[in-house]
């Protein structure tokens, strides 16, 4: 029985050494095909990352594309106007005296401006707004933020710093050329386009404390065009991205006839980011900037009859008979707004004294004439002083 067993181990050792010569072969195929998945994985790898940059490169060119698209139409747009905004403006200011768009310049643009404005402000360029000073601006002048809480700065657009509030002035010049032209009443008209007025109303919202020291700050009830200065366009240019109900700032326009007459339900305009606003200057529109409890970012611009306008500087030099009297009415406005506000104004001005907002000697003027159905002319900046 031993003989046997050792002639049975023996015999075990040859099928021992197949079974590990089949393990060994084994693990070296299994060795090679991990091997060959780690290489198929690493290439896979490879040309994912290539593909990925490859949808990188793609999604970039088409960008750049739609970058290069977008800069195409904004200039064909700024040269020639937006034939829709266009019509729309007219239409609106035949119909109702008033009207206004949405997406009037475009972003990356209307938020450039924006910026534009905001880098005035930070520098301190923006100063508290003056009050009346009569048909040109060069009488009596007062500041009383309880009335009128935006401060402003008036700029050509050609200043350092104000590229793309000089871009925005070029296309709206355009647009008020076509809108005057399939506008009745504007044909055969020579407006004169004075300088940009920047403005923020820097509201918050503290109701018991002052506009600029965190309270809300409004502009309130007022007519552009009271009294023959030559006037008879406004445009704004709202850039407030953040705005939400809730922030005010809306401008209420209170339509009516000429002579106070037929008086329509009122109107408000929320300043909403790149939304342009026209409106007759004259007693059509009387209006208010409701309290804003946010800073409220424009650009208000305003377009003269220059044969009213003339007319207005003629007569400021005609004699002081009539100056006294526009002073007076001046005094009058700013005691009653005492009584109303229970507040003093902050700085009052006598006749000529300083640059007030509204002189015309604070600017170049710009002048056009459109005729029915011809195109408008424009005339080379001079100084109306």
């Amino acid at each position: 029985e031993r003989r046997g067993m050792g002639r049975k181990g023996k015999g075990s050792t040859p099928n021992t050494d197949e079974l590990q010569r089949q393990i060994r072969e084994l693990q070296a195929k299994q060795q090679a095909a991990l091997r060959a998945v780690e290489e198929a994985a690493a290439e896979l790898q490879e040309k994912d990352g290539e593909f990925k940059v490859a949808q990188r490169e793609l999604s970039k060119a088409e960008k750049d594309q739609a970058a290069a698209d977008n800069e195409i139409s904004t200039s064909i747009k700024l040269m020639t106007g937006d034939d829709n905004i266009v019509a729309t403006l007219a239409e609106g200011l035949e119909k109702d005296g008033y009207a206004y768009v949405d997406n009037f310049i475009g972003d990356p643009m209307a938020t450039y401006v924006r910026d534009e404005l905001r880098i005035l402000h930070r520098d301190g360029l923006l100063k508290q707004s003056e009050l009346a000073g009569g048909k040109t601006g060069d009488n009596v002048r007062y500041k009383m933020s309880k009335v009128r809480g935006d401060v402003c700065a008036f700029v050509t657009g050609e200043e350092e710093g104000c590229w793309n509030i000089n871009l925005y002035r070029e296309y709206c010049d355009q647009i008020v050329l076509r809108v005057q032209e399939k506008v009745k009443e504007l044909q055969n008209v020579t407006i004169q386009r004075g300088n940009l007025m920047c403005t923020c109303y820097p509201g918050g919202n503290d109701d018991g404390a002052e506009c600029g020291s965190g309270g809300p700050c409004r502009y309130i009830y007022h007519c552009d065009n009271p009294d023959g200065n030559g006037r008879v366009l406004t445009t704004l240019f709202y850039l407030n991205p953040d705005w939400v109900e809730g922030h005010g700032g809306e401008l209420r326009v209170y339509p009516q006839d000429a002579d106070g007459g037929n008086k329509r339900p009122p109107v408000d305009v929320t300043p909403l980011h790149d939304r342009f606003l026209m409106f007759f200057s004259d007693r059509r529109n009387p209006h208010e900037v409701m309290y804003s409890k946010t800073s409220r970012y424009a650009i208000t611009t305003w377009y003269y009859n220059q044969q009213e306008r003339d007319r207005a500087v003629e007569e400021s030099k005609s004699g002081s008979h009539e100056l006294d009297v526009e002073a007076n009415r001046i005094q009058k406005e700013i005691e009653k707004f005492e009584t109303q506000t229970g507040a003093a104004p902050q700085e009052v001005k006598g006749r000529g004294g300083g640059g007030g907002g509204l002189r015309i000697e604070d600017g170049f003027f710009v002048s056009f004439t459109a005729s029915y159905n011809s195109h408008p002319q424009r005339d080379s900046f001079r100084r109306t002083c």
